[in-house]
This record gives structure tokens, sequence and C-alpha cells, in this order.
């Protein structure tokens, strides 16, 4: 269900994409959901980082203050 809403809104992998590139991390972001099994969706954030090295555990604890669950990316 989740999901579904936010497939139909199309501002919110925009949203999620200028969360990533405003985070200090990253440089360049694209989001999208990809088929996970059974009508099931998830999203996958594909992110250019800044540095060398994206430390992901403390970019997904950055993005959880920003950004409500449902839109935290499943994998990067």
């Amino acid at each position: 269900l989740l999901m579904r809403r936010f497939i139909e809104d199309e501002d919110e992998p925009a949203e999620i994409e200028a969360a990533l590139c405003s985070d200090a991390a990253g440089a360049q972001a694209a989001v999208l959901a990809l088929p996970a099994g059974d009508d099931e969706l998830r999203l996958v954030a594909y992110v250019v980082a800044r540095d060398t090295v994206l430390d992901l555990p403390a970019l997904r604890e950055r993005l959880a203050r920003r950004l409500p669950d449902y839109m935290i990316p499943a994998a990067y």
C-alpha cells in the first residue's frame, strides 16, 4: 500500500533524491521503485559519493531523520 502511494506521487522520488544530494556524502542520486517479488516494490537508490567512500549506515541514519520510513531506500 505505501509503495503504491509512492508510485502515484511523482514528487516523492525527487524528494528522496534531493535529500540524498543535499547530504554531505551524496553528489548525485537516482531513486527507482523496482520489483521485489509478488506485487511488491522496493526503493533502490543509486548514489554518486562526493568522497571515495560512502558510509551507508550513516547515510541511512541521516535520511531517517529527514524522511518518513516508507521513503527510505531498501538498497543502495
